[in-house]
């Protein structure tokens, strides 16, 4: 059963951002041609109201800027969650930048986009969430064996889309990149929530028999907030599902977006970030791992 003090605030507080990102931030910097003004300040300003909610559902610090590892620099990203004991590696003109170690999630913030922008910037968060590979930190707290508790969240919060959502082929889009790259979420404030759930009975035969010693419900479908699911150590793919918007409970998506992200954020395994790795210098241990 919800608090209904809670809920009641929480609600606000959802409903300040939807009017600052749908109403207030189109009626400020769009004149009376309906042409855009100012558009570097009008993306800031819907990044900005995002970035607070989110602060109301995690204790990491949030962001904007790039990912560095010992190797490379991501894109330029929207929102950077990193570990809230961490501090930007370089801070220069407002421009940040993040070891990949201290980083915890990433999100692209948007307006409305058509299908090929759409497609696009899923593409560039999946390569900017492949740089996981090259952390090379220690693990400092590590709440689950699975693999995908490892890997970095990523989401993309729209406007809306200019197409039919349903008609979405994610295999076809992530063509030829591994599923541990796609997307956590897609939050679309005027369409829904785009996630993913796991089916248990699709657990291979030993699987489904551990799974059922354990009391599991093996007919349980559950929303899961990674593109991907470990148990027994095998990895599954999930399935992709849409939560439409509700005109009777109008944020039920978004209310859904951010409890399942401050999950995700809760379960995320961190690291430590070794700047020697970053320096270049050769680091021999005493002791074998």
């Amino acid at each position: 059963m919800a608090n209904r003090i809670f809920e009641t605030v929480f609600d606000r507080k959802i409903e300040n951002f939807a009017s600052i990102f749908i109403n207030d931030s189109e009626s400020i910097f769009f004149n009376e041609e309906n042409k855009l003004i100012h558009p570097g300040e009008y993306g800031k300003y819907r990044e900005n109201a995002l970035k607070d909610l989110l602060g109301y559902i995690t204790k990491h610090k949030i962001s904007d800027g790039f990912i560095l590892t010992p190797e490379n620099v991501s894109f330029q990203l929207d929102i950077v969650i990193y570990k809230n004991d961490e501090a930007p590696i370089l801070e220069k003109n407002y421009i940040d930048f993040f070891s990949i170690e201290s980083v915890v999630a990433i999100g692209e913030v948007k307006s409305t986009l058509n299908k090929s922008s759409f497609i696009d910037t899923l593409k560039k968060l999946a390569r900017n969430k492949k740089l996981n590979e090259e952390k090379r930190g220690k693990c400092i707290k590590k709440e689950y064996k699975g693999s995908e508790h490892d890997e970095l969240i990523s989401f993309l919060v729209c406007k809306t889309t200019s197409f039919d959502i349903n008609t979405l082929d994610f295999d076809e889009i992530y063509k030829g990149i591994e599923t541990k790259y796609r997307h956590n979420f897609i939050l679309d404030l005027e369409k829904g929530l785009i996630g993913s759930e796991f089916a248990y009975n699709n657990l291979n035969e030993i699987d489904a028999k551990l799974f059922i010693e354990r009391n599991g419900n093996i007919d349980a479908i559950s929303y899961y907030g990674y593109p991907i699911f470990t148990f027994n150590e095998n990895l599954y793919d999930t399935q992709s599902v849409i939560h439409k918007t509700d005109p009777a409970r109008k944020y039920d998506h978004i209310k859904l977006f951010l409890t399942q992200l401050a999950s995700a954020l809760n379960d995320k395994n961190l690291y430590s970030t070794e700047f020697v790795h970053y320096l270049g210098f050769p680091l021999s241990p005493i002791f074998r791992d």
